[in-house]
């Protein structure tokens, strides 16, 4: 997978273009570069220690919690509390079926992507928070 060095997004251009001296441009923040940025881009992560590590699970949770309150927000709450109009199964065998299409939708790309992940990510969280699965102390050995 090709990501931006600049915003590590994984909307990626081929650039085919012979006047612009760079292999690719990133679709969200407009970065042209070429593969030796890949590479040095990839050389950074491979160096990174274990308190890097710590900072980035810190960071991509704060980061996913602000995100998923927001989807929920903008969705009405409909995962957990859903209108029941055309469906009327309980609420986490809803939640199942929305897991099983990401994940069918996983399976079958050609590529991974960050959506279909993050949905994937937010489906299993919204699970956690139904029954309850809040604290996990007991998991730890």
């Amino acid at each position: 997978m090709i990501r931006c060095p600049r915003c590590k997004s994984d909307d990626i251009i081929i650039q085919t273009s012979l006047y612009i001296n760079k292999d690719f441009k990133c679709d969200v923040c407009g970065l042209y570069f070429d593969h030796y940025e890949i590479v040095l881009n990839c050389n950074d992560r491979l160096e990174k220690d274990n308190k890097n590590t710590k900072d980035d699970i810190e960071t991509l949770f704060n980061n996913f919690k602000d995100f998923l309150k927001e989807k929920n927000s903008r969705y009405g709450d409909a995962a957990l509390n859903p209108i029941n109009i055309f469906s009327k199964v309980d609420v986490e065998s809803q939640i199942a079926n929305r897991l099983d299409d990401k994940l069918s939708r996983i399976k079958n790309s050609d590529e991974l992507r960050k959506n279909d992940v993050c949905d994937a990510f937010g489906y299993i969280a919204l699970l956690m928070i139904l029954n309850n699965w809040l604290e996990f102390d007991d998991l730890l050995d």
